[in-house]
C-alpha cells in the first residue's frame, strides 16, 4: 500500500473508534476506472458532511482545493487537510476559528493531527476549555511551547499539570518551574520537584524555596542532589538544619567527625571530599569517620 491508502486507512479507523459520526468516503483511485462513482462519492460527502478530510496527492490537491475552497466558503464546511510528504505546519499559514466553534472530540483529532497551528492565543483558548485538550496540544507542539513559554501565561497548577503528564524532561521542567514567581512554591510542587533533583540542578532561589518547604525527611535527598547550587558556607548553614548527626559539618573550622556507615552518607561523605568540604572519608565498621576541611 503507498503512503495515501496507509493514512486513509489509519484516519478511518481512528475516526471510527473515537466519535460517533457516519462516515462517507470518495476514493480518488477511482479516477482511472470509474471517474463517475468518483464524481458522485465527491458530491455525496460535501453535500452530507460538514467537516471534510482530505487525503491527496499534489496532483489530486490541484483539482479538489479550488473545489472545497467553495465548499468552505458557500456550504461553511470545515476541510482539514491531511498532509502526504511533509507536515501540517507546512500548509497551514492561519486558522481563522474560535476553538469553542467545535466539539471536543473533534478538537482532540485537530490537535492530534496538528490542524491547529501553535499560538499563545489558542493555547489560552485550549486550556479554558480542557485540561487534557491544553496538555495534548503542548505535548504536539511542545518545542514551540517552549520556545514560547513567556507568554504563555502559566501559573503554579499549570506547572504541576506539566509535570504530572511526563511530557518534559528536567531540564525542561527546571526552565517551566522558572516562570512561576518563587514565592509561589508550595509543598506539593516541592516534592514533585525531588524526583527531578538527581537530573537536573535548579537555580539557588528556587533551590532554596523548595528546601523550605519539605519536610524534614525529604531534605536529606534534596540537599545530596542539589549540592552544587551551594557553596561550601552554604552548605554547612543547611547541615545545621539537619538532625544533630549533621550538626558536624554546621561549622567549618578543621575538627573530626564520625557519622553511622549506611548507603547515604558513604555517598554524602565521598561528594562532600570531591566539593572539598571534607579532607579524608575512612570506614571503620559501623562508622565513617574523617576531618572537615578548614574554611580558608
Amino acid at each position: 500500500m503507498d503512503g495515501q491508502t496507509v493514512k486513509t486507512k489509519i484516519l478511518y479507523e481512528e475516526l471510527s473508534k473515537n466519535t460517533d459520526w457516519e462516515i462517507y468516503i470518495a476514493n480518488t483511485q477511482n479516477k482511472s476506472t470509474n471517474p463517475i462513482k468518483l464524481l458522485f462519492q465527491t458530491i455525496l460527502v460535501i453535500m452530507c458532511c460538514k467537516d471534510i478530510f482530505i487525503l491527496v496527492s499534489q496532483n489530486g490537491a490541484k483539482f479538489y482545493f479550488p473545489i472545497l475552497y467553495y465548499a468552505s466558503k458557500i456550504l461553511k464546511r470545515r476541510i482539514y487537510h491531511d498532509v502526504i510528504g511533509g507536515s501540517p505546519e507546512d500548509y497551514i499559514q492561519s486558522f481563522d476559528y474560535q476553538c469553542n466553534e467545535f466539539e471536543e472530540d473533534r478538537l482532540y483529532l485537530m490537535v492530534q493531527k496538528k490542524y491547529i497551528p501553535f499560538s499563545a492565543d489558542i493555547l489560552k483558548e485550549l486550556k479554558e476549555m480542557s485540561q487534557q485538550l491544553w496538555l495534548n496540544y503542548i505535548k504536539n507542539y511542545k518545542e514551540k511551547f517552549l520556545d514560547d513559554l513567556a507568554v504563555s501565561e502559566i501559573d503554579l497548577d499549570d506547572v504541576k499539570s506539566l509535570i504530572r503528564s511526563d511530557i518534559f524532561s528536567g531540564k525542561e521542567v527546571k526552565n517551566i518551574l522558572e516562570e512561576i514567581d518563587v514565592t509561589k512554591i508550595d509543598v506539593e510542587l516541592s516534592k514533585m520537584l525531588l524526583a527531578f533533583s538527581e537530573e537536573v540542578i535548579f537555580e539557588k532561589t528556587y533551590v532554596e524555596a523548595v528546601w523550605e518547604e519539605l519536610p524534614e525527611e525529604n531534605r536529606y535527598r534534596w540537599l545530596y542532589n542539589q549540592m552544587d547550587a551551594y557553596n561550601l558556607d552554604e552548605l554547612a548553614e543547611h547541615f545545621a538544619q539537619l538532625e544533630a548527626t549533621y550538626h558536624q559539618f554546621a561549622q567549618r573550622t578543621q575538627h573530626k567527625y564520625k557519622v553511622h556507615n549506611n548507603e547515604f552518607n558513604m555517598q554524602l561523605c565521598e561528594k562532600l571530599k570531591r566539593r572539598g568540604f571534607l579532607t579524608s572519608v575512612n570506614y571503620k565498621g559501623k562508622w565513617i569517620e574523617g576531618y572537615v576541611k578548614k574554611a580558608v
